[in-house]
């Protein structure tokens, strides 16, 4: 085989997903999870028809994607009744990783009956594990995926409007649950890929520092 040719079913957010949204297909889904997850929502404008653009204060939460490498599911439509099953998925794993969940997601999902305060320890952030050692680069997932792990750009496939891969922001229902089904594994797949703990510099400095030194020697490597 031509070392050179890109095997489309190898690419990390190729795999399979499933999308539900009845109480109990939720739970039975979110429990084949293992305790290593990844997370990531998408949302549209607060009222139909606007233009909020990417405001975590005010955008509509339309779905949440998790996936732990493996398996990925995906909550769409969001209820509020969905809120009881992923806090209890957020109690019993020991990892959550996000990319720039703590200004966006986090923010989201708090508006929607999703705290973070009492599970603060289990936070990592993909965004700010690159940042450690890139900060001169660009941040969005898109392209932290394209650096380090073999992912299509779905951000250009499934977002319409203008930039087309730009990080958050509106884009339409009808392909809200395919993009939160295929950014979840990237953002899993980076967690791995560094071994970065991908904390919050702000938690401590010798945290910062470790987490630092872990990136950089797997950039290195």
């Amino acid at each position: 085989m031509d070392p050179r040719r890109v095997e489309l079913q190898k690419l990390v957010d190729n795999g399979s997903y499933v999308v539900v949204s009845r109480r109990d297909d939720v739970r039975r889904e979110l429990r084949k999870l293992k305790d290593v997850i990844s997370e990531d929502v998408e949302t549209g404008a607060s009222t139909s028809g606007g233009n909020d653009g990417a405001d975590p204060l005010r955008n509509r939460l339309l779905c949440v994607g998790v996936s732990d490498g493996k398996h990925t599911v995906v909550i769409w439509p969001w209820r509020k009744t969905h809120a009881p099953l992923l806090n209890a998925l957020h109690r019993r794993v020991r990892t959550i990783s996000m990319h720039n969940g703590y200004n966006f997601d986090q923010i989201v999902l708090a508006r929607n009956g999703v705290p973070f305060e009492d599970i603060e320890e289990k936070l990592e952030d993909t965004l700010i594990g690159h940042h450690t050692f890139a900060s001169h680069m660009p941040q969005r997932l898109s392209h932290v995926s394209s650096v380090f792990i073999d992912a299509s750009p779905w951000k250009i496939t499934f977002k319409q409007g203008t930039g087309g891969a730009s990080e958050k922001g509106s884009r339409p229902r009808s392909s809200a649950a395919k993009t939160s089904a295929s950014t979840t594994p990237p953002t899993r797949a980076f967690k791995r890929k560094t071994g970065s703990q991908c904390r919050p510099i702000s938690q401590t400095s010798s945290m910062s520092m470790q987490s630092t030194k872990r990136t950089r020697a797997c950039a290195e490597a």
